[in-house]
């Protein structure tokens, strides 16, 4: 069963993310130490909040959201490699959906009411994903895409 919930922002559950992060985008770099990353010291900082799906109860994807952009914006999503074509579970999908339904603790973690929910496709290819999720071409900022929320 899928579930989702809020990462505690400590350094091992981190670097657990950040690792699952890494996988995701089939990024290998033995000699990277994930404390340094930019994402670790901002999560660490408490100015971008993680939060996780979990499958029975083991960490299969991730999500980074901040206040950026006036927003709440989407940083980062990522799943793991070996879940990210499993059609019937949809983790990628189901972890967007958590988030944006789920607003209001977002909101109470950053102190700040969003009416847009913002992401950037890291690839051309994520834009019809993007898309089918309800989000549309900002024209404000280029590469953005925005949904009200």
């Amino acid at each position: 069963m899928l579930e989702f919930k809020a990462i505690e922002p400590t350094k091992e559950n981190i670097l657990n993310l950040e690792k699952l992060r890494y996988n995701a985008y089939s990024f290998f770099a033995p000699f990277l130490d994930e404390t340094q990353s930019y994402y670790f010291k901002k999560i660490m900082e408490e100015k971008i909040l993680a939060i996780g799906a979990f499958l029975n109860s083991s960490l299969v994807a991730g999500c980074y959201i901040s206040n950026s952009h006036n927003s709440l914006y989407i940083e980062q999503i990522f799943v793991k490699k070996e879940f990210q074509n499993h059609k019937e579970l949809r983790i990628g999908s189901s972890l967007m959906e958590y988030v944006l339904k789920n607003k209001e603790n977002i909101e109470i973690f950053f102190h700040e009411n969003f009416n847009y929910a913002k992401v950037e496709p890291a690839s051309n290819s994520l834009v019809e994903y993007y898309e089918k999720l309800g989000f549309h071409e900002s024209n404000e900022q280029l590469d953005t895409f925005h949904k009200r929320i």
